[in-house]
Parts: structure tokens; sequence; C-alpha cells
């Protein structure tokens, strides 16, 4: 089984209101439930944090959307990648 790793803005997106194009939250809804189940499926401690600072109403959906997805924990490693991303200008510093 093929592995995916999802960030912050695929959860996000799957009740997505600021977005005004309703595409958006209709093609992550399928992709949720149509082609997600063939992935083995991880996120991090880092989304699990990200998601939980959002607005008050959302983040208990957004936990409970994701809350069957195993975490990864943020390792040395990722750190020192993350960085390189960012001095590299691939990510912002936040």
């Amino acid at each position: 089984m093929e592995t995916i790793y999802l960030e912050t803005s695929v959860p996000s997106a799957y009740f997505d209101i600021r977005n005004e194009d309703p595409k958006r939250k209709a093609i992550t809804r399928k992709f949720w439930t149509k082609i997600l189940p063939s992935f083995k499926v991880y996120t991090s401690v880092l989304v699990i944090r990200e998601l939980g600072q959002v607005e008050e109403s959302l983040a208990p959906k957004f936990l409970e959307l994701i809350s069957g997805i195993e975490q990864l924990p943020i390792t040395k490693e990722a750190e020192e990648l993350a960085g390189k991303y960012v001095i590299g200008g691939h990510n912002p510093q936040k």
C-alpha cells in the first residue's frame, strides 16, 4: 500500500469556509472518501497543533476528521529539513 502525508491544508479544505469556490471543498471531500482510503495515511503532531488553533467552531471538526490518522513525531531530521526549505524560500518561516 502506498503512503501519503497530509499537511494542514488538506483537512482545512474539507471544511473550507474562506474560499468561495465550492469546487475546492467538493474535490477535497471526494478525495477524502474515494481516494484516501487506498493509502496508508500519516500526518504529524505539528498538523494536529495547527488545526487545534484555528477558529473555535472549526477546530473540533478538524481534529475529529483526522482522529484516525497516524501521527508522526517531529524529529531532529524533520526540523533540519524544514529549516532547509525555509532557507531555500520554499516555505514561509512561520
